[in-house]
């Protein structure tokens, strides 16, 4: 602000206040909508056709998957009687078996019990250049845009927890001392500060601390 001020002190001029309704030329510039950004998707081909060999070996999601896909040959005693109480909330599209947590929610592609898959998931949405590793909360609202699976939530939460990128570079949520002001020594080597830092990841030669 400063600097600005200094720049437009040679020039004389008068400031005059126009209400944002009445400035609808620099308006168009600043508020148009389609320049948001918006969500990236760096979701593969690959996920998805492991999505789909998943379901065979997942006991639970298998007899599900064949009722729906099955059409007009289902039966309903292929099902159990949780997943008949919850059958409107299913729907299979692409080879894919989507879920609604909600009525008005979107579907939402089912990812079979398969860890390796899950964490590959999380990986694209929290590893990915695009991504930039998120927080727990923006990397779990990326996540369920187009995937669910039961306690989703804790595995995205522990994912990013462990994260040995996010330890390295991101700060401590943590409030930090209050600064205070050391006494002026007299002489030299008569006051001797040191900082240290342990905890952190081991690196190539096993040291987890910093002096």
């Amino acid at each position: 602000m400063a600097r600005w001020l200094s720049f437009f002190a040679e020039y004389n001029f008068r400031v005059e206040y126009k209400p944002g309704k009445l400035n609808v030329l620099a308006d168009a510039l600043s508020r148009r909508p389609d320049y948001e950004l918006a969500h990236i998707s760096q979701v593969t081909t690959d996920l998805y056709d492991r999505i789909r060999l998943g379901y065979r070996d997942d006991a639970s999601l298998g007899p599900l998957v064949r009722f729906l896909a099955a059409g007009s040959d289902a039966k309903v005693e292929w099902l159990t009687p949780r997943q008949r109480a919850r059958l409107h909330r299913y729907k299979w599209a692409d080879g894919l078996l989507h879920y609604r947590v909600e009525p008005e929610d979107p579907p939402r592609i089912v990812v079979p019990n398969d860890e390796d898959l899950k964490y590959d998931i999380l990986m694209e949405a929290h590893d990915a250049p695009s991504s930039g590793h998120l927080g727990r909360e923006k990397t779990y609202a990326s996540v369920s845009q187009t995937f669910w699976w039961r306690h989703m939530y804790k595995w995205v939460a522990t994912y990013v927890r462990t994260c040995e990128t996010c330890q390295r570079v991101k700060p401590a949520g943590h409030a930090s001392a209050p600064l205070q002001s050391l006494p002026v020594p007299a002489d030299c080597w008569k006051s001797m500060s040191l900082d240290f830092v342990f905890g952190l990841p081991a690196d190539d030669r096993g040291n987890t601390g910093v002096v």
